[in-house]
C-alpha cells in the first residue's frame, strides 16, 4: 500500500517536472510561433505545396521535439539554446525557399 509520505513525494515530483516543462524560452517561443505563422499564411495563399508545408510541419515538429528535451532537465543550456537557434535558422531558410518556390 502506499502511504501518506510516498503520495506526497510523488506528488511533490510530479510537480516539479511540470514545472521544468514549461520552461519558457521567450525568443525561441517567439521565433517558433512567427514561423508557424509564417508557414500557414504561404499556405493558404497558394504559395506552399501540399508536400512543401508538410515538410516545413516536420521541421517545426523537430524544432518543438528537440526544445521539449532540452527543457526536460529544468535547464536549457547554452549549448542547447544556440542548438535551437541552429535548428531555427535552417527552417527560415527552408520556408523561404519554399515560399518562393526555389526562386531568389
Amino acid at each position: 500500500m502506499l502511504n501518506i509520505k510516498t503520495l506526497a513525494a510523488a506528488i511533490a515530483l510530479t510537480g516539479a517536472s511540470i514545472g521544468a516543462i514549461a520552461q519558457p524560452t521567450p525568443g525561441i517561443d517567439a521565433r517558433q510561433s512567427v514561423q508557424e505563422r509564417r508557414i500557414d499564411h504561404a499556405a493558404s495563399s497558394g504559395r506552399l505545396t501540399p508536400r512543401e508545408q508538410r515538410a516545413l510541419d516536420r521541421k517545426q515538429a523537430e524544432i518543438r521535439r528537440y526544445e521539449r528535451r532540452a527543457k526536460a532537465d529544468g535547464v536549457v543550456t547554452p549549448q542547447e539554446r544556440q542548438t535551437l537557434r541552429r535548428m531555427q535558422r535552417e527552417a527560415d531558410v527552408m520556408i523561404r525557399t519554399a515560399e518562393r518556390n526555389g526562386r531568389r
